[in-house]
């Protein structure tokens, strides 16, 4: 027994809509349309999450507006630079990082700096390979000590990806800067820098494999995507890493245990320097915008916290569980329009879903690192659940509008056939037999004008009433 009111279309036909519906949202999907609203939830989701404890494992040396007012001149002078790893050194970091480019000498204190890097095994210098031209790398360190430090932007310019390795223009094999930080940091932990055994694309840390991501992960549709690209998991939080500045630095104002056995981050933090990130992911006091160094420390960190914490990196389904979770979510309000009736009863159900969808989505981000296709589904569930109920209740009210015009036609019908009936078997009889009396009576002379005169009026309605349309019902 079906719990539809009357005029409601038959199951078969409530489901038809639906079954379009999910086609052209899984259509829309196929197509790229709706990788943009995807991977915006994607940074929303990742901003909600709960605050993460300071990592302790990295510092970043800010050079900030401060420190250039002190120094009266920009770029950082090559003499300060080559101060500032003397002063690190002492304090034993176990990896330096300078997201600092110095492929031409500033003055003063080029030679300083050159022995002073020379002499530096675990400092790693910057280049840039993505971008035309490209940024070289400090001539003075071998290719072993030199990272680059771009990272692939999204179509609307955000980055949500880090590229750890790629071939450059000349053809050699280059590794990231935050890759390289984290296999220093990591081999003092017994974690070498190894080949996947499972998979050829893969780096390991011990047993931990860095698996990259490919052209269809999540809500990516054909992305440009390198051969080591994964996914940006950063920390939540307004504190992520421990940060001081150049001067504090130089002048021995920060504890040594800060520095010793970590990975020391030295970059510009200077807004009037411009070395800036758009990132939706992550919490900054200029929404959107994050410093280049403090980025090269979310992708250092999450690489290390996987291998030691196993702080989970962001994945994603195989594209079947994508597409299989979409129509889950789209079915089941199609079950809830054809199970409940009344709107306000579909309204709480649908409301109750999307609470559902976003608290399962939310977690499984959360606790696994786990990217699950959210708009999609959402827009699945609403539409199924919100719009065609309301096309429904507008195909039921008028249909009941239609069946009660062709109610009143037939009720309109029987009136006139009563009416007819009732005129011809009364007064036209009764006249009919009058008009048969004999013509020799002088009153009926008199009176017989009068009587064939309403007998053709009552034939006249008659007449009418016969040229009634069986099925008065206007047409449409």
């Amino acid at each position: 027994m079906t719990n539809h009111p009357p005029g409601y279309p038959p199951p078969w036909r409530q489901g038809l809509p639906g079954l379009i519906v999910l086609g052209l949202i899984l259509g829309a999907r196929l197509l790229g349309l709706l990788e943009g609203l995807a991977l915006s939830s994607l940074d929303r989701l990742l901003r909600w999450r709960p605050p993460e404890p300071t990592d302790d494992r990295l510092l970043i040396i800010g050079i900030d507006e401060t420190d250039i007012q002190a120094l009266g001149t920009y770029p950082v002078p090559d003499q300060v630079l080559a101060d500032l790893v003397t002063r690190l050194a002492e304090h034993q970091p176990r990896v330096i990082g300078l997201d600092i480019f110095r492929d031409l000498p500033v003055e003063p204190g080029h030679q300083a700096l050159v022995e002073t890097l020379s002499a530096q095994p675990r400092v790693i210098g910057s280049e840039r390979i993505l971008t035309h031209p490209p940024v070289a790398p400090p001539p003075f360190l071998p290719p072993e000590q030199v990272g680059f430090v771009d990272f692939p932007l999204d179509g609307d310019g955000f980055v949500r990806r880090s590229l750890l390795a790629t071939y450059g223009p000349s053809g050699r094999y280059h590794f990231s800067l935050a890759l390289h930080l984290a296999s220093r940091y990591l081999e003092g932990e017994g974690l070498p820098l190894s080949n996947s055994q499972t998979n050829p694309l893969a780096l390991r840390f011990g047993d931990r494999d860095i698996l990259p991501i490919g052209p269809h992960t999540g809500g990516y549709v054909r992305g440009d995507m390198g051969d080591q690209e994964i996914l940006l998991n950063p920390r939540s939080g307004p504190q992520a890493f421990r940060r001081v500045s150049l001067t504090q630095v130089l002048a021995g104002q920060i504890n040594p245990e800060w520095i010793r056995n970590r990975v020391v981050l030295v970059g510009i933090t200077a807004t009037s320097v411009k070395d800036l990130i758009n990132s939706g992911a992550i919490a900054s006091p200029t929404p959107g915008i994050v410093y280049g160094v403090e980025m090269q420390a979310q992708a250092t960190s999450q690489i290390i916290q996987a291998a030691i914490a196993g702080r989970p990196l962001l994945r994603a389904w195989p594209e079947t569980w994508e597409y299989l979770w979409i129509l889950g979510w789209g079915s089941s309000a199609l079950l809830l329009v054809g199970w409940r009736r009344r709107p306000g009863q579909i309204l709480l159900g649908v409301g109750v879903g999307v609470l559902a969808l976003g608290g399962i989505s939310y977690g499984l981000l959360w606790l696994g690192g786990w990217w699950v296709p959210l708009v999609p589904a959402l827009l699945a569930l609403g539409v199924n659940g919100l719009l065609l109920p309301g096309f429904y209740l507008y195909d039921q009210m008028l249909r009941s509008r239609l069946q009660a015009e062709h109610r009143l036609g037939e009720e309109r019908q029987r009136v006139i056939e009563h009416t007819y009936n009732a005129i011809h078997n009364g007064p036209l009889q009764t006249l009919a037999l009058l008009l048969r009396q004999p013509e020799d009576d002088p009153s009926w002379q008199q009176l017989r004008p009068q009587l064939q005169h309403i007998n053709q009026d009552l034939r006249n309605i008659y007449e009418t009433l016969l040229a009634v349309p069986a099925d008065p019902t206007p047409q449409r």
